[in-house]
This record gives C-alpha cells, structure tokens and sequence, in this order.
C-alpha cells in the first residue's frame, strides 16, 4: 500500500507540474499575442511591454522544457519583427538570426522556422542584401507552398510577394512576373475553394493578400509593352474592386495607392 500511495503522489505532483507549466505557456502566449497586435497597429511601446510581461512569466517559471524554450524562440522571433516595424533593421537582422537558431534548437516546427526564415530575407532586403534575401525566400517557400489541411499560410504569398520584388530588384523582370502571377493563381484557387465550402463566409485578409498580388503586378507590368500594361491595368482594377469589398465605402490608402 506504501508504495502505492507514493507512486500516486508522484503522478500527482507530475500532473500539477504539467497543469502550472500548461497555464504558464498559455499565459505567455496571451501576451504575445498582444504584442502582435499592438505592434501590427503601430503602437510598439505596448508591443514592447506585453513581450516583456511574456517573457518575464517564462523565466520566472524556471522550468527546464522544451515547450518553454520553443515559446521564447518564438517570442524572440516577434520581438525581431518588432525591431523591423521600427525600421531598426541591423538589430532586426541580428535578432532574427538569432531567433531562427532557436526555433531550430527548440525544434519549435518547420512553419516557425519558415516564418522566421521569410521575415529574416525581408529584414535583409530592406537592408538592400537582395541576394542573402533571395535565398531565405526560397528556403521559406519550400515549407510555406507545402499545403496544409487548410490551405496555404498567409505567410507564403508574403513571401511570394516579397520574392517577385527581390527578382524585379535584381533586373529579373520576366521572373518577377511569374512569381507574382502564381501568387495569384494560388490565392484565387484559396479564395475559390473557401466559397464552395461556405459562399456566405468572406476571408477579408486574403481577399486584401489578392489585392496586394493584383497591385503589386500591376506595379511590376508598368512600362511593359502594349498587351502586358493592358494587363497591368486589368490587374490594377482587379486590385481595387478587391480592395473595396474588404474596406467597404471608406477610401483607405491601399486604394489611395492603387488609384495612383
């Protein structure tokens, strides 16, 4: 009966541990989430502080787990994309890279790391490194263009988006454009297989990813010859009537761009 006892109160003091470090990881995640919106709002000192709230709770935990490390590899992934919205891009660049070795250390998931991965070359191609961006694109996509159960991620027609720029950059025109046209021929077969399973249901962020394609093509088309700006301007109107169904009568810069 001893040893009984002792061996339920070891699997008692195992589940209370696992109950805490389950509310601890939960907790931290709270906060980053926070911080990613107040950050994608522009609002980057209650970005900073909910990252530092998040981070405070996982240390503070002083627990040795691979779930604890993953999560602070992927706090500090957000705090770099934070530097980059700040346009610190030096230390955007050295905290990304730091944050992708410890995802991959964490072994936090392919898609994180390829998150981090496609931010890292976007972070370097604001720098004006368009090849070193080149590359992480690549490595990127060959994870992000990896259909889930749901589709493609968000982040692979940024990606995708940010790439068709890069080749532009590097006088690759045709190429450019091609990266830009698959963007949206995927995009539209998401958009087209999400109405078939609910017509009703509109995904306003990739009916604006679309619209984002559509323009950036258009962008890419102008000063083409003949056919490709009448394609260019068919894009351009593709983008705006997007743009307007997510934003409805309010003129918001996208369309203030696009017009232009």
């Amino acid at each position: 009966h001893m040893d009984k006892a002792e061996k339920i109160l070891k699997e008692a003091e195992v589940n209370s541990k696992s109950s805490a470090l389950s509310l601890v990881l939960a907790e931290a995640e709270r906060f980053e989430v926070l911080g990613n919106v107040y950050r994608d709002m522009g609002r980057y000192k209650e970005a900073r502080r909910q990252y530092e709230t998040a981070e405070h709770l996982l240390v503070r935990s002083e627990t040795q787990d691979e779930r604890i490390e993953a999560t602070r590899a992927l706090l500090l992934a957000e705090q770099a994309w934070l530097l980059n919205k700040q346009e610190k891009l030096t230390e955007a660049d050295n905290a990304m890279t730091a944050a992708l070795k410890a995802l991959t250390a964490a072994h936090a998931g392919k898609d994180q790391e390829a998150l981090a991965t496609g931010r890292l070359g976007a972070i370097q191609h604001d720098e004006g490194f368009v090849a070193a961006a080149m590359t992480n694109y690549i490595s990127a996509l060959q994870t992000e263009l990896a259909p889930g159960a749901d589709g493609y991620s968000p982040d692979a027609f940024e990606t995708l988006q940010n790439m068709a720029v890069g080749q532009r950059d590097l006088g690759k025109g045709t190429a450019s454009i091609s990266t830009i046209e698959r963007a949206v021929n995927l995009q539209k077969q998401q958009l087209e297989a999400e109405q078939k399973v609910n017509e009703k249901v509109e995904d306003k962020a990739l009916m604006a990813s679309l619209a984002r394609s559509y323009a950036l093509g258009a962008e890419l088309l102008r000063g083409s010859d003949k056919s490709k700006c009448a394609k260019g301007l068919r894009w351009a109107h593709e983008a705006l009537s997007l743009q307007q169904r997510v934003d409805g009568d309010v003129l918001k810069t996208e369309q203030a761009d696009i017009l232009n």
